[in-house]
């Protein structure tokens, strides 16, 4: 098994590494990828504006994600992925498929965790949401505790073949470790259990503007404190999403050393930011690191991403890997061959 192997490759992870010390793919709003929503007599937002994946979860995991950034909307018919505003947008996988699909990968791949993080329901009913984990076979796979877990500081060999639900507890409250059930908290919320993440997207389609807005993350984490999972978003919004994410640089802007294409074209860029403390040219913004363990400070632990793939996925999980670790993390912790 290896770290190229993105069906399976934490399992090439040592048992003591932390979340808090792990880089891994997200999929971003990732149930999302099918149909469009719209009101009758209302023109529809197109799909190629809301939709974020091209692919079902199942896939996705098998593709390397660990992290799936669910948004649910609940019917009388259904509870489904979605992204709307006023019922306009994209919808996808029902909760059903999701569940069943993520048991169906553990069961298959005991050495890989999934992280489930649920947020912004719609519709009512969310305790329905909850109910239906508990009556799936994703049951099974829950990670349970006594108390409450800060997930940062808990170490692969606890977590592994198991999910991770964690949900916002403003907006769900059935919620208890002993049955599954965790919070999800923002840092700025300044608690120190549960599910706890800083980072925001960028919220634009310019790769320069995303790579900005992520710079300026970046520096942020370097200066937080306590224990909490980065989510660094390599995400494009707004306009076509998917022709934002996959375009790729045209010659003449490689020739002249332009950032230019999307984000999946852009990963080495990325990956230099996080490793090495500086940006590719002086004249846009750098990442004031100098040292490993500042390194260390700012590495994303959650890289969300749109149209997960095995390519970029691959390039993520690079960032584990014992040739670029040792910019992040002390070299001694991987095991000796």
């Amino acid at each position: 098994m290896s770290l190229s192997d993105m069906d399976a490759w934490m399992g090439s992870l040592p048992d003591n590494r932390k979340l808090k010390e792990i880089s891994m793919p997200g999929s971003h709003d990732a149930g999302v990828y099918s149909e469009v929503s719209s009101k009758a007599g209302v023109l529809p937002v197109p799909k190629s504006q809301t939709a974020c994946q091209d692919r079902p979860v199942l896939e996705q995991c098998e593709a390397g994600s660990r992290f799936l950034d669910l948004r649910l909307k609940v019917s009388r018919t259904s509870i489904r992925a979605h992204h709307t505003t006023a019922g306009q947008g994209a919808v996808g996988e029902s909760w059903d498929s999701t569940l069943e699909s993520v048991a169906a990968f553990l069961d298959a791949h005991p050495s890989e965790c999934v992280i489930l993080r649920l947020t912004k329901p719609s519709g009512g009913a969310k305790d329905q949401i909850v109910e239906t984990v508990l009556k799936s076979s994703l049951r099974h796979r829950l990670y349970t505790s006594a108390d409450f877990t800060n997930f940062a500081n808990t170490p692969l060999k606890t977590l592994r073949g198991k999910a991770i639900c964690a949900f916002d507890p403003k907006e769900f409250s059935v919620l208890h470790p002993s049955l599954g059930m965790h919070p999800f908290f923002r840092y700025e919320d300044a608690n120190a259990f549960g599910l706890i993440t800083c980072g925001k997207y960028s919220n634009s389609k310019s790769i320069q503007k995303v790579i900005d807005g992520q710079v300026e993350k970046i520096d942020a984490h370097a200066d937080h404190t306590g224990d909490h999972l980065f989510v660094l978003y390599w995400t494009q919004t707004g306009g076509n999403i998917e022709q934002n994410t996959k375009a790729t640089p045209q010659k003449i802007q490689r020739q002249q050393g332009r950032i230019a294409g999307g984000t999946h074209h852009n990963m080495d860029y990325l990956k230099d930011l996080v490793c090495f403390g500086t940006d590719v040219k002086p004249a846009d913004a750098v990442v004031a690191v100098s040292d490993s363990p500042g390194r260390r400070n700012v590495m994303p632990n959650v890289i969300m991403y749109d149209f997960v793939n095995s390519k970029t996925s691959k390039e993520i999980v690079s960032l584990n890997g014992p040739e670029l670790q040792p910019h992040l993390v002390d070299s001694a912790w991987w095991p000796s061959k």
